[in-house]
C-alpha cells in the first residue's frame, strides 16, 4: 500500500479488471494488485495522501525525522507535529472510490 500512496497519492487512477500485465500490478507488484482488486474492485478511484500514517509507519521503519520530510515532501516541523500528536496512531489510511 505504501508503494501505491507514493507513486499515486492525491491521483485517480483506474483499477484493472484484472492485475496480470497491468500499469498497476508493473507499480506495485502483482500480488499486491490481485489484493487490491480483490478488496477494491476494479474501476477508477482516488489515492488518498495519508500523510499521517505514511510518517509514523517510515518513523517505525527507522527513517530519521529529516529523511522522512524529505521523502514526502514536507517540513520537518510537521513530521515533529504529527509524531508527537500520535495523529498517525489514530487516523487510518482508506482508499475510497474516486
Amino acid at each position: 500500500m505504501l508503494r501505491l500512496l507514493e507513486i499515486h497519492g492525491g491521483a485517480n487512477i483506474y483499477i484493472p479488471e484484472k492485475a496480470e500485465g497491468s500499469k498497476l500490478s508493473d507499480n506495485i507488484g502483482i500480488d499486491a494488485a490481485r489484493a487490491l482488486i480483490a478488496h477494491i474492485g476494479y474501476g477508477e478511484m482516488k489515492i488518498p495522501l495519508c500523510k499521517p500514517w505514511r510518517i509514523a509507519l517510515l518513523r517505525e521503519a527507522g527513517m530519521s525525522i529529516n529523511d522522512i520530510s524529505r521523502r514526502l515532501l514536507v517540513s520537518r516541523s510537521m513530521v515533529q507535529r504529527t509524531l508527537g500528536e500520535k495523529v498517525a496512531r489514530r487516523r487510518s489510511c482508506k482508499l475510497r472510490r474516486g
